[in-house]
């Protein structure tokens, strides 16, 4: 659209080809102005709605990761006095040699495939706790803006908006 006058918008190509389907599409700005600044305010809301999603699917994850780690680490810990209980029990010749050194391969495999679990475990942790601040930090941003009145909304509009697409009288893209 350009500007037909200093209060409209209209669709030049009507000029250079007849029966041109934007015959019809021209906007007032004001009206133009509020079909953005409604979309504007309807965004915000959705948005506002996914951050507070995002967030809360990342703090249930962040707690499932860290009951899971707390689970690895008694088992791991486990392993380890189950060792040492061996250890005691073939010293004090209650199991064999044989015995002893499988039940100590076995254990020693154990604590090593729980501890690759423990650092896949703790690296998930970590990038859920990134998540939580990114969705935080966006929270905030748009906590932010929907503390702004109408005029500062208003007054902000055209920093917000990129580009606007008049396809038809009734069809916009923003």
């Amino acid at each position: 659209l350009e500007k037909a006058n200093g209060v409209s918008f209209s669709c030049p190509s009507h000029r250079y080809h007849s029966g041109s389907p934007c015959d019809e599409v021209q906007w007032q700005k004001d009206a133009l102005e509020e079909a953005v600044f409604e979309a504007l305010k309807v965004q915000i809301e959705i948005v506002q709605l996914e951050t507070a999603d995002a967030k809360s699917a990342a703090q249930s994850k962040e707690n499932n990761l860290k009951y899971q780690l707390i689970t690895l680490r008694a088992q791991y810990d486990a392993c380890g006095r189950e060792k040492f209980e061996q250890y005691e029990a073939y010293r004090e010749g209650r199991i064999t040699d044989e015995l002893f050194l499988s039940s100590r391969d076995r254990l020693t495999l154990q604590q090593s495939m729980l501890k690759e679990r423990i650092k896949e475990c703790e690296s998930q942790y970590e990038a859920s706790r990134q998540e939580i601040e990114a969705a935080g930090e966006k929270q905030q941003s748009i906590n932010s803006m929907t503390g702004l009145t109408e005029q500062q909304l208003r007054d902000h509009l055209y920093d917000a908006i990129e580009r606007i697409i008049v396809y038809g009288p009734n069809d916009i893209e923003i």
